[in-house]
């Protein structure tokens, strides 16, 4: 009622209590007229808000009848000269001219150089927390407050009232605020500094997400709650014109283009050697992070990979045009006669062929040099996963997988995901095992350096599979296995029943990166399917044959990784054959 042009005294309402409910509703409603998720109104008071948004007649029709169900009641107030003085319990104001509960807010974005002093005080005495524009109990407020200090009605109009207002602070998403009240005098005069600093060393312009992700904490119980309001706050304080503000930064040039990835690259290129992420991060401060993160790592033939996160620019790479020669001589006739070259066998070869290259560039790590190459020689050859090939008929990731090792003793896990990742495909353990023996869960052996003596062995084995077949996880020691060079572990076992037993062969679903889950299978059993492997496991377990007993009997032994299985119910049924048979 009160919003509708009917002041309400004690008699009728406590006006403590109405001014509470109404404040609350006030904060409840955003610039828009909506009301805001999570709002704390009683279920009335949203009823009755959204009547007068929704139904307007209803909503009128309704006060008419609260008007004849209490009638006007009056108060008597003794003046000072004696005379009795009539007071009613409500009287008559003004409604909005567009008659809605709540008018629609909008941004006045005025800054005018000449702020009336009285409005001024009370927006800072009474509105610390904001005064909401366009806001009909807000407006009342602001002229109560303002009679209540200076003892006299305002002279301005209603509609005049937010305009000037509005002079006197900051204004954002549809409330005005005290610019004291927004961040307090320290923090203020610790984020000019910061801003000046910033352009003093070379910035260009500054983000605004930027700098106010950099003062978060300091703005920790403040008012300045995100980016904009900071946009905002430093619009109001800019009264010299020493900052032009953009949509996303601003910048002590009225005009400025920023090409964030050129401004990487030429640092980069300055520093001549190698760069980490962290650095960039660091020395573009002032500018958004994910867009530097972006420039450095998205230029790949340019900022050059060096290690992990980081890079150098392909300019500072030296390569002589006779060593070049020399590089691209070697690549094609080997690629001739064995379809690629590894880049272990490139770097071991330059050595020989093309010294300076080493020595010119020893500031830069062997994954520098071998990215270097690969940008300045991709117009006569194709590299990818350490392998080097002809530029129109490129290895393939088989062929990769099967010759990782070549040349080499080792090689460990990181190097086969990295190759991996470069094709785009699943490791291919299977292509692996061809030339090579997992003696570990991160290293890999060239089996021309790994030996074993399959007889003993296989009685070793023997010792632990008695019947047709045992999980691999049976075997849970290794003291009988003779000496092969290398101590035994499950992937170990796993390799060499994959490629050398004569007793046994390996039945699993597939190669595992992390785990070894798989089953010792005796070759004369006649078993061919891992189904009936499992299915046979569960018929002689002695459990009962429901999903999850069956899913936890198959991990806890061993035989699969997780317990998932998408053909359970098909192991479960053929388990179940083979009880009642």
């Amino acid at each position: 009622m009160a919003l509708d042009g009917i002041a309400i005294n004690e008699r009728y309402r406590n006006v403590a209590g109405m001014n509470l409910q109404l404040l609350s509703l006030e904060r409840s409603i955003d610039s828009n007229g909506n009301l805001v998720e999570n709002n704390k109104l009683s279920q009335i008071f949203r009823t009755i808000y959204l009547l007068s948004k929704n139904e307007r007649e209803t909503y009128n029709a309704l006060l008419s009848d609260a008007d004849l169900l209490y009638p006007c009641v009056y108060d008597e107030m003794i003046l000072s000269d004696g005379i009795t003085n009539v007071v009613h319990p409500y009287e008559e104001c003004e409604p909005d001219s567009n008659n809605c509960l709540v008018s629609e807010a909008k941004d006045v974005k005025y800054k005018g150089k000449s702020v009336d002093e009285e409005l001024s005080v009370i927006l800072t005495k009474n509105f610390s927390k904001g005064y909401r524009l366009n806001s009909t109990i807000a407006r009342k407020r602001f002229v109560k407050f303002y009679t209540e200090e200076y003892g006299k009605e305002m002279e301005i109009s209603d509609e005049q009232i937010d305009l000037k207002i509005s002079e006197a602070g900051i204004v954002y998403n549809g409330m005005v605020y005290v610019p004291s009240s927004v961040i307090n005098e320290a923090t203020r005069q610790l984020l000019f500094d910061y801003i000046e600093t910033q352009f003093t060393n070379g910035a260009v312009c500054i983000y605004y997400n930027v700098l106010f992700e950099y003062f978060s904490q300091q703005f920790l119980g403040q008012t300045m709650v995100d980016s904009e309001m900071l946009r905002c706050y430093l619009e109001y304080n800019n009264v010299d014109n020493t900052y032009h503000f953009g949509e996303q930064y601003f910048s002590k040039e009225v005009s400025v283009n920023i090409d964030i990835n050129e401004e990487i690259i030429r640092y980069v290129k300055a520093q001549g050697g190698s760069v980490t992420e962290e650095e960039i991060v660091a020395t573009f401060a002032h500018l958004p992070r994910e867009k530097v993160v972006d420039a450095f790592s998205g230029n790949r033939q340019t900022l050059v990979l060096s290690g992990s996160k980081t890079r150098f620019h392909i300019d500072n790479f030296q390569l002589e045009d006779i060593d070049k020669m020399a590089i691209v001589n070697f690549l094609s006739k080997e690629i001739v006669s064995m379809q690629y070259v590894t880049f272990a066998e490139l770097f071991g070869k330059i050595t020989e062929i093309a010294p300076r290259v080493i020595k010119n560039n020893e500031q830069f790590t062997q994954t520098g040099i071998r990215t270097a190459l690969s940008c300045l020689l991709s117009d006569k050859f194709h590299f990818i996963g350490g392998f080097i090939s002809d530029h129109d008929n490129p290895v393939s990731a088989q062929d990769a997988f099967i010759s990782v090792g070549r040349g080499r003793e080792s090689f460990n896990i990181e190097e086969v995901e990295v190759m991996a990742n470069d094709f785009k495909v699943p490791i291919n353990f299977e292509a692996l095992a061809e030339n090579n023996v997992r003696v570990s869960e991160n290293m890999f052996v060239n089996k021309d350096y790994i030996t074993f003596d399959s007889d003993l062995v296989d009685k070793a084995i023997a010792r632990f599979c008695r019947d047709e077949f045992v999980s691999i996880a049976a075997v849970n020691t290794f003291t009988a296995f003779p000496e092969c060079g290398y101590r035994w572990t499950p992937y170990l076992l796993e390799s060499y029943l994959y490629s050398y037993s004569k007793m046994f062969i390996l039945k699993h679903k597939t190669f595992n990166k992390t785990s070894v889950a798989e089953a010792i299978v005796r070759k004369a059993s006649g078993f061919t399917s891992y189904l009936d492997i499992m299915a046979t496991a569960l018929a002689n377990a002695g459990i009962i044959l429901d999903k999850k007993t069956s899913l936890e009997f198959l991990a806890q032994n061993g035989y699969i990784e997780r317990r998932r299985l998408n053909t359970l119910d098909e192991v479960i049924r053929k388990a179940e054959k083979l009880k009642m048979n």
